[in-house]
C-alpha cells in the first residue's frame, strides 16, 4: 500500500505561488512516484487569484487575523470554511508536506504582525490551517519541504510515513488476525532517545514528579509476577527536550529486588543505578506498541489538549535469569517521535 499525503500545491506540482512560482524540492519530486498525494492550495481555495497580493498574520488582542495587507482584506473566516469543507473530505492519510512559513499551510516559524503596516514581526508561530493539521494530526507524519532537505529529519519522516501506511493498511482488513499480523511483521527498534535527540541539536533533560512505594497494581503484578499486596516503587518521570515535553513514563520497580531504590536520584539511568548499586544487570527488554488518547493531567503535563492521540508502550525489563525487574507504561508525543520498523521476511 502506497503512503497517502497531503502536499501542498506550490511544491513541484503548480505555479500557485502568490508570485506564480513554483517551489523545487528534490525530495518531494523522488517522493511523488511513490505515494498517493492529495494536493491543497489554501489560498486558492478561498478563491484568490494567481499572482496575488500577499497574506499575513496579524495579531489582533487574543487572536490572530488572516489579512492582506495591501487590501486589508480579512480572510480568516473564509480560511476557517475552507479547511473545514476540505478536512471533513479527506479520507484517512498517514502524512503531510507543507509550504514553510506560509502564512496558511505552515507549521511553525510564521511570523505574527502586529498591524498590516511596515512593521517587524513579534512572534512566530502556525499557519492557519498548518496549526490546524498540527492540532488535529499531530500522530501523523507532519513536515515541511524546508525541514526535509535535512537528513536525519527526512529519515524520520519516511520512517513514520511508511509505518503508518502499513498500519492504516492492516486496519483496513478488519481482523485481529491482520492487526497481529503487522506487530508479527514489524520488530519496533527503540532507539536511544538521548543520543538521538542530539544528534538532532536537542537537549534532553528528565523531571521526576514522584516516586513512591505502593502495593503493585494489577498492571505491575501480572508483568512482573507479584503477588497481591506486594510493594513496589512507582516512578513517574516526564522526558523533555529543550524543555519540551515529549514523553511521560510510569515504572514500576521491583522493591524486594532492589530495597532501598526510593532513596536515590533516579532522574538519570535506571539501569545504571540496577547494576551500579544492586549487581542487577538487564538482559532483555520487551515493549507493546498502541496508539491511546489521553486527557486531564496528562495532556496537561505533555502540552497537548483532550483527546489528543499519542504512542502508549508497555514494556518489561528482565535480568538474565528470566526475571522481571520493573515495567513501563510511557505515553510518547506521536507528533514528536517516529517509530523505526524492521521486517523480517521468511
Amino acid at each position: 500500500m502506497r503512503p497517502k499525503v497531503v502536499i501542498s500545491r506550490c511544491i513541484e506540482y503548480e505555479n500557485v505561488r502568490w508570485n506564480a512560482q513554483i517551489v523545487r524540492s528534490e525530495f518531494v519530486e523522488a517522493l511523488i512516484p511513490h505515494v498517493e498525494a492529495i494536493t491543497i492550495c489554501p489560498e486558492v481555495g478561498i478563491g484568490l487569484g494567481v499572482p496575488r497580493e500577499t497574506l499575513r498574520l496579524v495579531k489582533t488582542g487574543s487572536s490572530v487575523r488572516l489579512i492582506q495587507p495591501t487590501t486589508g482584506e480579512d480572510y480568516t473566516e473564509k480560511m476557517f470554511e475552507f479547511i473545514g469543507d476540505f478536512l471533513s473530505d479527506l479520507a484517512e492519510v498517514d502524512g503531510y508536506i507543507l509550504k514553510s512559513r506560509s502564512p496558511t499551510s505552515g507549521l511553525r516559524g510564521v511570523k505574527i504582525y502586529p498591524s498590516i503596516g511596515k512593521v517587524p514581526h513579534i512572534e512566530r508561530g502556525s499557519g492557519i490551517f498548518g496549526g490546524i493539521v498540527k492540532e488535529r494530526f499531530g500522530h501523523l507524519a507532519l513536515e515541511d519541504e524546508g525541514r526535509l532537505r535535512n537528513g536525519k529529519i527526512r529519515e524520520h519522516f519516511l520512517r513514520k510515513l511508511y509505518t503508518l501506511a502499513r498500519f492504516r493498511e492492516a486496519r483496513s482488513w478488519g481482523t485481529f488476525q491482520s492487526l497481529l499480523r503487522f506487530h508479527t511483521e514489524n520488530k519496533l527498534l527503540r532507539a536511544r532517545r538521548e543520543k538521538n535527540m542530539r544528534e538532532m541539536g536537542l537537549v534532553p533533560s528528565t523531571q521526576v514528579l514522584s516516586q513512591k512505594i505502593f502495593p503493585a497494581n494489577a498492571f505491575a503484578r501480572d508483568r512482573l509476577g507479584l503477588e497481591q499486596g506486594s510493594k513496589i516503587l512507582r516512578l513517574n518521570r516526564l522526558r523533555l527536550a529543550n524543555d519540551v515535553p515529549m514523553m511521560l513514563e510510569i515504572r514500576y520497580i521491583r522493591t524486594d529486588r532492589c530495597p532501598g531504590i526510593e532513596q536515590h536520584d533516579l532522574s538519570s539511568s535506571l539501569w545504571k543505578v540496577f547494576e551500579e548499586t544492586y549487581g542487577l544487570k538487564p538482559y532483555r527488554h520487551s515493549q507493546h506498541l498502541s496508539i491511546t488518547k489521553i486527557t486531564g493531567n496528562q495532556s496537561s503535563l505533555l502540552g497537548l489538549g483532550n483527546d489528543a492521540l499519542v504512542f502508549l508502550i508497555t514494556g518489561v525489563t528482565y535480568l538474565a535469569d528470566g526475571k522481571p525487574i520493573e515495567c513501563e507504561e510511557s505515553l510518547y508525543r506521536s507528533d514528536k517521535y517516529d517509530l523505526a520498523f524492521e521486517a523480517f521476511l521468511e
